[in-house]
């Protein structure tokens, strides 16, 4: 599966179009839960592997809208610990970054931002 942008997943199952006996109706089915299993995989080992490494080299690793979903997991994750440590956790996390902004996220977010609907 290849994005317009140039990012390609493979998928995690081969489709075979002759196999189905009613049509295109049930071929087109059947790619929608490949693309579906693809991607539930890829975001789940964007996951194990942002927590491995270095996040700006993570980030140019894995498709734009992966790293959108992960980081909002991890996000997540901050302010609900945050929450759990009481009113003085979630004022840090609230305060801001705790240092620059990554270089490559910055000009990730320029892209997603610039591009043509």
């Amino acid at each position: 599966m290849k994005s317009l942008e140039g990012e390609q997943l493979d998928f995690i199952k081969e489709v075979d179009p002759t196999g189905d006996t009613n049509g295109v109706e049930r071929w087109l089915l059947r790619c929608e839960e490949i693309i579906a299993d693809t991607l539930r995989s890829v975001t789940a080992e964007a996951v194990e592997a942002y927590a491995a490494g270095e996040r700006s080299k993570w980030i140019l690793e894995w498709p734009g809208q992966i790293v959108i979903a992960v980081s909002q997991v991890y996000w997540t994750q901050s302010i609900i610990h945050a929450l759990d440590s009481g009113p003085g956790g979630l004022k840090q996390v609230c305060s801001g970054p705790s240092g620059p902004p990554d270089d490559n996220l910055v000009a990730l977010s320029a892209c997603i931002f610039l591009m043509p609907c």
